[in-house]
């Protein structure tokens, strides 16, 4: 048995590993393998920093602070504004497991 951990840029980004600092960066969730401890350790070993607000400017991250810039991408149920699923670690956060 394996398990694999993909990143997905657009080709007609030019984003390579190592231009991906001080972009936005959309994950599974915090502490799941493939979404946030792989690429995070990967990101560790490289800064040797665990501070990731300091690598991406924004992003998704469920679980994370909801004040975090690892929140403000995350979209919530959809349903209203200043929704309360908002970057929850579960199926309410509409990106979470995605």
């Amino acid at each position: 048995s394996s398990y694999y951990a993909v990143a997905v840029v657009k080709k007609s980004s030019g984003l390579t590993w190592e231009t991906l600092k001080g972009h936005r960066s959309c994950h599974t969730g915090v502490g799941r393998t493939a979404g946030w401890n792989i690429p995070m350790g990967l990101i560790y070993k490289q800064t040797q920093d665990c501070d990731f607000t300091k690598f991406f400017s924004s992003g998704c991250a469920p679980g994370s602070v909801p004040s975090s810039p690892f929140c403000s991408k995350c979209a919530g149920s959809g349903k209203a504004v200043g929704d309360e699923s908002k970057c929850k670690a579960s199926a309410e956060e509409q990106y979470y497991g995605s």
